[in-house]
């Protein structure tokens, strides 16, 4: 059973569920924010968009629940900080929308290596 959540938007009521929200909000990444693939092959070689998506699942998972923070991944350190006052803004819903998406142009950032023999 797939739970789908109604969301308002200028279409109406759109109905929704996990799966969708997260390829719409990757969808968004060049368009909206300029996240290209060469973007995210450049500025997150080593790791930093499954890093933010697993800050973000922190914020969702561990914070609430007063975890010991060494579970928790960071804020990538080279990122602009200002992303993560808005991630921080976010709901836990969308927190886990972004993080899908982040662990999706990663996945996406690593079969680009494998394709071109360098991983």
């Amino acid at each position: 059973m797939t739970l789908m959540v109604s969301v308002h938007s200028d279409l109406g009521v759109v109905n929704m569920d996990g799966a969708d929200w997260i390829k719409n909000e990757r969808e968004e990444h060049v368009p909206k924010h300029g996240y290209t693939e060469d973007h995210d092959d450049e500025w997150n070689s080593h790791g930093e968009l499954a890093q933010a998506a697993g800050y973000l699942i922190g914020e969702v998972v561990a914070f609430p629940h007063h975890w010991d923070d060494t579970f928790c991944a960071s804020y990538p350190a080279a990122w602009d900080p200002s992303h993560k006052e808005k991630f921080d803004e976010k709901s836990d819903i969308e927190k886990l929308v972004v993080a899908g998406a982040l662990i999706a142009a990663e996945i996406d950032r690593l079969v680009r290596l494998v394709n071109e023999g360098t991983k």
